[in-house]
Order: C-alpha cells, then sequence, then structure tokens
C-alpha cells in the first residue's frame, strides 16, 4: 500500500481507511488509488473487520476531485487503461460484503462525490460541500453518470452534472445524496457510533441487505461509460478545460 497517501487501520472490528493527501487537498492521484485497493482487500478479507469508515486527513476536505495530472494520457490504450482503473477503484469499493461509512470532512469534489455513490451511508460535516464540476473541464464525472440518478433521482442528476454547480450539505441531505449532517467537529465521532450500532448486528443479515439491496446497481453500463469516456480524452476541449483550469481562466469550448 502506498502509505503516505492511504492510512489504514483496524480497532473494535471498525477498519478505518484515510486519504492522507491534505498537501492537494486528499485528490485522487494513482498512489492514492493504489492504496485503496489494497485497503479494500484488507477489509474484505479480514474476517476482524465487520464495518469500514472512509474518511480524508485534516478538516478541508474529504477528497477534492481527481489530480488533473491523471487526464494527460497520450494513446487510447492509456485512456482505456486510466478509465478502467478509476472504475475499478469505485467497484470494487461498492462490491465490498461489508458496509462502508463515508466521514466526509469537507469538499467532495469530482472523485469525492463519487466515491460517495459507491459507499454503503454517509455522514457529513455541517461544512462539507459537494460536487461533480468535470463538464467544467471538458469531461463527464464516469462513476456519476452511473449512480447518481439511483441516488438523487434523473432530473437532479442531470442537473448537478451539467451545470457543475457546488450543493451545501444540507441539500445534500435532502436530495438523498447523505444520509446524516453533523456538527463539523463530530463527523467521525457520529460515522464511529453509526459503525458501531453496525457491528452489534447479526453479519450474514447485514450481508445479505447490503446485496439484496445492491444487486439492481451492479454496472451494466460500465463497459458503455468506458467507450464513451474514452472519447474525451481525444478533443481539443479537454486540452482547453485542463489548461484554463491550470492557468485559473475561463475556458472556451468548440465541441471539438
Amino acid at each position: 500500500m502506498a502509505e503516505e497517501k492511504v492510512k489504514y487501520r483496524v480497532e473494535d472490528s471498525i477498519a478505518y481507511v484515510i486519504i492522507n493527501n491534505p498537501q492537494k487537498m486528499n485528490i485522487l492521484d494513482f498512489d492514492v488509488y493504489d492504496g485503496l485497493f489494497t485497503a479494500f482487500e484488507s477489509i474484505e478479507e479480514d474476517d476482524n473487520v465487520s464495518v469500514a469508515i472512509l474518511s480524508g486527513t485534516g478538516d478541508k476536505a474529504f477528497i477534492c476531485g481527481q489530480d488533473i495530472a491523471t487526464f494527460r494520457v497520450s494513446s487510447p490504450k492509456e485512456v482505456r487503461k486510466f478509465l478502467r482503473k478509476t472504475l475499478k477503484m469505485f467497484t470494487d469499493l461498492e462490491s465490498i460484503s461489508k458496509p462502508v461509512i463515508a466521514a466526509v470532512n469537507g469538499l467532495a469534489l469530482g472523485g469525492g462525490t463519487e466515491i460517495l455513490l459507491a459507499c454503503d451511508m454517509v455522514v457529513a460535516s455541517e461544512k462539507a460541500r459537494f460536487g461533480l464540476p468535470e463538464s467544467g473541464i471538458g469531461v463527464a464525472p464516469i462513476w456519476g453518470l452511473i449512480r447518481l440518478s439511483d441516488a438523487v433521482g434523473r432530473k437532479k442528476a442531470k442537473e448537478l452534472m451539467m451545470t457543475g454547480d457546488i450543493i451545501a450539505a444540507d441539500e445534500a441531505l435532502n436530495i438523498g445524496l447523505i444520509n446524516k449532517v453533523v456538527p463539523h467537529d463530530e463527523v467521525m465521532q457520529s460515522s464511529v457510533e453509526m459503525a458501531r450500532k453496525i457491528t452489534g448486528k447479526a453479519p450474514f443479515a447485514i450481508e445479505l441487505i447490503k446485496s439484496a439491496i445492491d444487486r439492481k446497481l451492479l454496472p451494466d453500463g460500465a463497459a458503455y461509460t468506458i467507450e464513451g469516456s474514452k472519447y474525451f480524452f481525444t478533443t481539443e476541449d479537454l486540452k482547453e478545460g485542463v489548461d484554463a483550469f491550470l492557468n485559473k481562466r475561463n475556458p472556451t469550448f468548440k465541441g471539438v
């Protein structure tokens, strides 16, 4: 595991997975991906783990999106490899047989909001903010395309992904994106309390509840999403979007 980017520990049947990239607002890069893959495997295989909590280091960001550098791929083969790795991270998280609670301690943007869609429950700080701004740099949110409408409905999903609006915790609660909003300094405590309620229940019952509810959410659209998303990486709009983001200017998209 890339220990410097993802911290993992187990205490009292609860696994804690903490993304530790605070200098970059806990963004998702390939080191974080590798650390998460190892953590997810450990959660699944460890019989001493009943529930997992996923969070980020610090009090500003849960996960503030995808590292823009990962969008810079130079061939169709690299594009497909990147998309498959990204999608695998979400599917591996969602397919863990044990419940995963997201403790959102700050900004959850782009991949930060998407990763919530693969978790089972979400406890958020009153200061947390959520959004899928990918269309502003010329791409679409891969996991958002597959899962967001299941959480918030088709019309709201379209609105969030098309406008890129950033929403507050209260609105995220109202639309069903998260489960609970708590004072900022109580996020982890409330997440642990929720986890402990689950650890006291019958493990087979918990596993059946999760698998029965999630069975209709299997990623039938994954192949379609990969095929559709790979074209973003050949567009001039993506180059323009990334350059505008890095240079802090408004992009000029041309649809090419």
